[in-house]
């Protein structure tokens, strides 16, 4: 079982949750009039009760390398490592503290090499109080300093540039119980988001308003269970008919704001105003016994418009991916073994508006994609899943006819959330 002791110390070390070990005190009783008194058992089930941890369900670390070649011919290759972790821990009832990073590798390797980095670390602090058993509200504030970093290489031509970033977000945000008693929340949350960027020469100022909805856990010790260590009883009939589970790329999002750019010892700047949007939801259903059959929808926008010209870019994408996944067929921790494969089918569309005239690139894209993974339980319903596999694409432009082809390794991890029959916890 050298394998699953692997996947287990993979999911120690990664899930937010489980890395650091939470304090177990019980909750003493409190009064709170002179009719009604809250248990500590009621308590355990207030989200911000002092030792739960706090994270969201979501994909922490992604890596992909991918070929890509047109008419038969090999024109380089690109490379992408990217982190988003973060919990915060309530050190008393209603306060939390904690970290997040944000970090993003990238390379672009043809005729020329680009490579870039970006990596942001905020400390948080957050207050939240329950508006009732199943509506909660806090508020967050993030502070957080990082560095950006880009080269560029032809030949015996070269260059690199360094640059600091600050930023904090403020934020409120509404946590939603999904089911009676269960930890796991739909959480739609506002914030106002500032970065500053110095670099050789001048300043970045970005800041604007951001929406996001996700789901999240708020857990203490006794919500935290290892799967092999009991037996595997968390994992145990979780694949039968009728069960489903959510994927950890589900999430929405949309923001806009303003990004100014300033330039040392002269008055021009440049400015433009910005918007994006987001949504990524992937489910799929057990029609039978460790067979599941399911899908995942992505849907994308953005816009850039120059405030001192009629200058703007748009964007869209979207992409469907039917897929099935299935458990290996075995009354033992191996069962939280899966194969997944899937046929995506999309397109990305670019329009470039300057004064009275535009013109637009659309290129549609057909995906082919098979993996494996493990399912590991530390808590009821709750999997941290790593996945590694194979990726083909074909991109193929509406206007010229022209195709390329691009496959390679993908590999993932994040939380998903299991479902019971007709949805229940």
């Amino acid at each position: 079982m050298k394998v699953q002791y692997v996947m287990h110390m993979i999911a120690g070390l990664l899930t937010p949750a489980i890395f650091v070990s939470a304090q177990s005190d019980p909750i003493e009783k409190k009064t709170v009039s002179s009719v009604t008194a809250v248990s500590s058992k009621d308590l355990g089930n207030i989200p911000f009760a002092r030792g739960n941890w706090q994270y969201q369900l979501r994909r922490n670390v992604a890596y992909s390398y991918m070929k890509y070649s047109q008419s038969g011919q090999e024109l380089g290759h690109q490379n992408e490592l990217g982190f988003n972790l973060g919990a915060n821990y309530f050190v008393k009832q209603g306060l939390g503290v904690g970290l997040e990073l944000d970090a993003m590798w990238q390379g672009s390797h043809y005729t020329t090499d680009n490579t870039s980095s970006r990596w942001m670390v905020y400390g948080d602090i957050m207050y939240g109080r329950p508006l009732s058993q199943n509506f909660n509200l806090y508020g967050k504030l993030s502070i957080g300093v990082g560095g950006e970093h880009t080269s560029y290489k032809a030949g015996s031509v070269s260059n690199s540039s360094t640059d600091n970033l600050f930023g904090y977000k403020i934020a409120v945000g509404a946590p939603i119980r999904l089911f009676d008693k269960g930890p796991i929340y739909l959480t739609p949350q506002l914030s106002y988001d500032y970065c500053h960027t110095s670099f050789d020469g001048g300043a970045e100022k970005d800041n604007g308003l951001r929406f996001g909805l996700s789901l999240e856990a708020y857990m203490g010790c006794p919500d935290y269970m290892c799967d092999s260590h009991h037996g595997f009883s968390l994992s145990k009939n979780i694949y039968q008919p009728g069960t489903g589970f959510i994927d950890f790329t589900s999430r929405g999002r949309f923001g806009f704001g303003t990004e100014k750019t300033t330039y040392s010892g002269s008055s021009s700047t440049q400015e433009e105003n910005y918007s994006s949007e987001s949504v990524k939801f992937g489910y799929s259903y057990y029609a039978l016994r460790n067979i599941a059959i399911g899908g995942s929808l992505e849907l994308g926008g953005s816009s850039q418009k120059d405030k001192n010209s009629n200058y703007k870019v748009t964007g869209s994408d979207w992409m469907i991916t039917p897929m099935v996944t299935l458990n290996l067929p075995v009354d033992n921790g191996w069962n939280n073994s899966f194969l997944q494969a899937g046929v995506g089918f999309g397109s990305e569309k670019t329009t470039v508006h300057n004064g009275s005239s535009s013109s637009f690139d659309k290129t549609n894209i057909v995906k082919y994609y098979a993996l494996v993974g493990y399912n590991n339980f530390f808590g009821k319903r709750l999997a941290f899943t790593p996945k590694i596999g194979y990726e083909w694409n074909t991109y193929k432009d509406t206007d010229t006819g022209i195709k390329q082809k691009a496959n390679g390794i993908e590999i993932e991890m994040g939380v998903r959330l299991f479902l019971g029959n007709k949805w229940r916890y």
